[in-house]
């Protein structure tokens, strides 16, 4: 869920979403506390 919240926040101030993922990876995404989002501002 935490994705698509901040894809949708992202998306709305004009931002494309490039890639992202989860932190540390190789653990279940439970255990994953860093959701990294590479993005870039489209004009």
């Amino acid at each position: 869920m935490q994705f698509q919240e901040s894809q949708r926040y992202l998306n709305d101030a004009g931002f494309d979403i490039l890639d992202y993922y989860y932190r540390p990876p190789g653990k279940p995404i439970s255990e994953q506390p860093w959701l990294v989002i590479v993005s870039r501002k489209v004009v």
